[in-house]
């Protein structure tokens, strides 16, 4: 089981030195990817009272889920930047909010960011929650399922293929090409999500899953779920990657079980998540150190 940590996007701030000091003691201290997480624009929620509710799970939320004073640092642009950096690591973005954006403009993005980075790009994607941040973006947050489904063979095809004709729902694209193409053919596509219609979707077409949480009882279902939808697509399972999380909100004691956890159900990756754990700027190199000595690390 590979063992990441997520860039604390929200709390690490701009001062691009931290940023670097940050990376490069994450590749020392022996982490084997970064993830980053996406949002584009935040929320004034006095001007969208009814937006923190739309959070999983936000009708127990007494605050918007994330506002216009959240940071976000842009997922691709920070992974180019720090695969220069660290040339060992792997990167994942954790995720991306795919069906909110022009799919040959991702897919010419991410080609590179896996050609910088040395084709060490994992494109993790999913659907995300926020219509708010859809209307910004010009998008239809109704059908972002479907047309989800229909990125994933677009971006495929615009990274493999030299002259791509294509007809959906949402992309016509005739006779173009992407160049350069990305080293790996094709980068691969991990999918975030915890519904049934996503894990589905995940077993018919996603590389991997990116549960991007806590272990959770009904985890094992959820892979099950996964495997079953593999199988009737005549993929193998064993090929679908899956990552799990800690997160370090809910302290540092215990870890190591929790990501045992994970590693028993059959997880390929974990990353550790340092948000939210009371740390803001330089602070996070600090509980670097922590973290590895709780945790196997490689060497």
């Amino acid at each position: 089981m590979l063992t990441g940590i997520r860039f604390p996007s929200q709390e690490i701030g701009s001062d691009r030195a931290v940023i670097r000091d940050w990376a490069l003691q994450a590749a020392g201290t022996g982490f084997s990817y970064l993830v980053v997480n996406d949002h584009v624009v935040g929320v004034d929620p006095d001007s969208r009272p009814d937006y923190g509710a739309r959070f999983p799970g936000g009708a127990q939320r007494t605050a918007a889920a994330y506002s216009i004073n959240t940071a976000f640092h842009e997922p691709l642009t920070t992974i180019a930047h720090l695969s220069a950096l660290c040339p060992d690591l792997g990167f994942s973005t954790g995720v991306l909010v795919c069906p909110q954006r022009q799919t040959a403009l991702v897919a010419k993005q991410a080609a590179q960011a896996d050609i910088l980075s040395g084709g060490r790009l994992r494109l993790g994607i999913g659907v995300g929650w926020n219509p708010v941040e859809y209307e910004a973006m010009g998008a239809d947050f109704r059908t972002r399922g479907r047309r989800i489904e229909e990125q994933v063979s677009l971006l495929r095809a615009l990274w493999t293929r030299q002259i791509v004709d294509f007809e959906g729902d949402f992309d016509r694209v005739v006779g173009v090409g992407l160049e350069p193409r990305p080293l790996q053919q094709p980068i691969p596509i991990w999918m975030g999500g915890w519904s049934g219609i996503v894990l589905d979707r995940i077993g018919r077409m996603a590389d991997g899953w990116y549960h991007g949480g806590e272990f959770k009882p009904d985890v094992p279902q959820k892979i099950e779920a996964i495997t079953t939808a593999a199988e009737r697509a005549g993929r193998r399972a064993d090929d679908i990657g899956v990552e799990g999380a800690v997160e370090l909100r809910y302290g540092l004691e215990g870890i190591e079980e929790r990501a045992r956890r994970w590693a028993e159900a059959g997880a390929t990756h974990l990353v550790v998540d340092p948000m939210h754990a009371g740390y803001h700027g330089g602070e996070h190199l600090d509980h670097l150190a922590r973290i590895a000595q709780r945790l196997p690390l490689r060497a």
